[in-house]
């Protein structure tokens, strides 16, 4: 393709996408209509809903990073917490002490276990990794070849009116 051409073909993409953000933000609303005492933008709005719904959650009793009854509830962040380090602890009893962080999943588990039964080496695994990373690079250069013959503008419309 030519540079001019090139030029030319992104041209017309962004303002084929100005137009549709056009349409679009008047599809969006008035911000006037917001139902927030901030209506200056859509992040100082979203901003002091986001101050409400803190105010809410720091008067209840319901959520208690330090609870141990049934009368209130964990923050989703302990949750998580408490549900990754049982995670790390199952693998840890597993193999028989601290696991390298890189085994993160059962799979992983399983596959290194099969690995020592099988005798399976550093040696072969960089092969592995090598015939891998080659093929993810011919795949990309398969797709960039088919991303240059694409029409960007055409495509949008396509599925713009679906």
């Amino acid at each position: 393709m030519a540079r001019q051409e090139f030029n030319q073909t992104i041209t017309e993409f962004a303002e084929f996408v100005g137009m549709k953000d056009k349409e679009i933000i008047k599809l969006i609303g008035a911000m006037q209509s917001l139902t927030t005492t901030q209506k200056d933008t859509i992040v100082g709005a979203i901003n002091e809903m986001n101050q409400r719904i803190n105010s809410l959650s720091s008067n209840a009793a319901g959520i208690n990073d330090s609870a141990t009854n049934e009368t209130a509830t964990l923050s989703a962040k302990k949750i998580l917490e408490l549900l990754n380090q049982a995670k790390a602890d199952v693998k840890n009893e597993l193999l028989g002490g601290q696991v390298d962080a890189s085994i993160d999943t059962i799979k992983e588990l399983g596959d290194m276990l099969k690995n020592i039964q099988t005798g399976e080496d550093g040696l072969n695994k960089l092969v592995q990794k090598i015939t891998q990373t080659n093929q993810s690079l011919a795949l990309l250069v398969g797709k960039f070849t088919v991303l240059d013959g694409i029409n960007l503008k055409e495509a949008y419309n396509r599925g713009y009116n679906r």
